[in-house]
């Protein structure tokens, strides 16, 4: 089971106190620092950037995992994230959100790796 990308904006905006707002300011500063068109994964296509960000997500464009440069980009850095591959794998609540359910299912124990 997966959010929805409204699902996620609402988690983030309740998790975080944003105000609607706020979450457009957010999306626009993930935007303005976004390194995704220079990932060995984004491909012409697309035209989104920030697939961190809730209200974008994964891309429906990019299909092939090649070399992530999530780790390197100033977002993920300063907005302290812990995932990669948001163009194919969704945003950060998504995957933060999909974690935590299959930890549940899983009695509470962490995923081995």
């Amino acid at each position: 089971m997966f959010l929805t990308k409204d699902q996620a904006k609402a988690m983030l905006m309740k998790n975080m106190n944003m105000s609607e707002e706020d979450f457009s300011e957010g999306e626009k500063w993930v935007k303005s620092k976004c390194t995704c068109a220079d990932c060995p994964s984004y491909v012409a296509s697309e035209t989104d950037l920030g697939f961190c960000w809730p209200s974008i997500g994964q891309s429906e464009h990019i299909h092939d995992e090649k070399n992530c440069i999530c780790g390197q980009c100033p977002v993920f850095n300063e907005a302290d994230l812990q995932f990669a591959y948001y163009c194919t794998r969704d945003s950060e609540v998504q995957q933060s959100w999909q974690m935590t359910q299959e930890r549940a299912a899983d009695g509470g124990r962490p995923t081995e790796e």
